[in-house]
């Protein structure tokens, strides 16, 4: 697990180390508008608190490279910063 700090928002977003299927498996349920699922199966899957979870839902993005506030299109990296708009970004690659 390591954190990351959102200059858009000014929350600490701790990230866990999660296998591939986990993560699609939230993001698909995030994508699905199934965010309660998601956010359960985050504290199930990494044992964070609702919070805790509930923050790093908050910067999942359900379609790879689009970031999740600004819905700029083109980031490269899996844990980044939005050039435009400085969200950050979780930018699950599971393709």
């Amino acid at each position: 697990m390591h954190s990351e700090h959102c200059i858009e928002c000014s929350k600490k977003i701790i990230i866990p180390n999660l296998p591939v299927d986990q993560k699609r498996e939230i993001r698909e349920l995030l994508r699905d508008n199934k965010r309660i699922f998601a956010v359960k199966q985050l504290v199930a899957a990494a044992g964070l608190s609702l919070s805790v979870a509930n923050t790093l839902m908050n910067h999942i993005n359900p379609d790879f490279a689009h970031c999740h506030h600004c819905d700029f299109k083109e980031l490269k990296s899996e844990n980044c910063v939005c050039p435009r708009c400085n969200a950050f970004n979780t930018n699950w690659d599971l393709r």
